[in-house]
């Protein structure tokens, strides 16, 4: 004769039990889909940043703009 099993004569409450646990493993696998969704859509967004404007760009455009406000209020005054 073969052991019982939850699934063959267990209890009520081993049945519950176990429904819930199917349950929720579940939902642990969708969020873990989920997160590794997100932890894609992440690391698409730095590779795009990766392709702003290079330093010098940056603080060549800074400079200008500081200069090109400064003669506009001298302008202005």
């Amino acid at each position: 004769m073969a052991p019982k099993t939850l699934n063959d004569h267990g209890c009520e409450f081993g049945r519950m039990i176990k429904k819930d646990m199917d349950f929720l493993v579940k939902k642990i696998d969708i969020i873990g889909s989920r997160f590794d969704e997100t932890d894609t859509n992440i690391t698409k967004l730095f590779n795009h940043q990766s392709g702003r404007l290079p330093t010098w760009a940056t603080v060549t455009i800074a400079i200008l703009t500081a200069i090109i406000g400064g003669l506009i209020g001298v302008a202005f005054r």
